[in-house]
């Protein structure tokens, strides 16, 4: 939220990801709506019945069930949106 304006014009695209009951959610979409302004794209997803962090709770990190089915639910998303835009986002960082 404190990023100069010359900072968020300069973005690539962005994706944004947050949670339903994430106390930054709000925070999320008002820096979407920042950068979308400056004509940036941006993506934002919601996690729906997650809190903050609990994705980082899912069997993909710990390698055990932490019994969080919102959590296992967010990584899958977000490695889904990854998975999705690989081209992209690698064209973007100039990966070979």
């Amino acid at each position: 939220m404190f990023a100069s304006q010359d900072l968020i014009e300069n973005a690539p695209e962005t994706f944004i990801f947050t949670s339903e009951f994430d106390i930054f959610n709000n925070d999320a979409f008002m820096m979407a709506k920042r950068m979308t302004d400056s004509g940036v794209t941006v993506n934002v997803e919601t996690i729906q019945n997650a809190m903050h962090n609990e994705h980082y709770l899912s069997t993909q990190f710990w390698g055990f069930s932490t019994m969080t089915p919102s959590g296992r639910f967010s990584i899958a998303q977000n490695f889904e949106t990854v998975k999705n835009n690989e081209n992209e986002l690698l064209s973007e960082w100039k990966v070979t």
